[in-house]
């Protein structure tokens, strides 16, 4: 009977233990993700990004969020964010826009959103772009 006791205890702190680390990663991820976002409302809400200029303050803030992605991202929201840093250049707006969209859903993913279980309630393609641009159904 003891080692029952003795059994369930461990294996209760155990996996208290593991859950009180990843609720830790979790909030991590959110501040460092958090930052993405607010990168990608504010040159979307700025004018002069019409032109594809980017301002410094843009680009220092991607760059924190690269930093703090070094630490907290998890490995498909890496990959992704290296891509898109590698390969932005050479994509048009368009594809810029869902490249972005899909490291969303990534981020979303990782903070333990649920592809949707109802029919008509699963996200597709557009959707988060829909949050912060006006007219998706023009982006071919």
């Amino acid at each position: 009977m003891v080692i029952v006791v003795l059994i369930s205890t461990v294996w209760s702190k155990k996996r208290e233990y593991k859950y009180l680390i990843e609720k830790e990663l979790r909030d991590k991820r959110e501040e460092a993700y958090k930052k993405l976002i607010d990168i990608i409302y504010e040159v979307n809400a700025n004018p002069s990004n019409q032109n594809n200029v980017i301002s410094d303050k843009t680009i220092s803030d991607m760059f924190e969020f690269s930093k703090d992605l070094t630490l907290w991202g998890s490995n498909e929201v890496i990959k992704k964010w290296a891509r898109f840093r590698h390969y932005h250049k050479g994509l048009d707006n368009r594809n810029i826009l869902l490249v972005l969209e899909d490291i969303l859903f990534s981020i979303r993913k990782d903070m333990g959103h649920k592809k949707g279980i109802f029919i008509g309630t699963k996200l597709k393609e557009k959707d988060l772009l829909s949050l912060f641009i006006n007219d998706t159904e023009n982006i071919n």
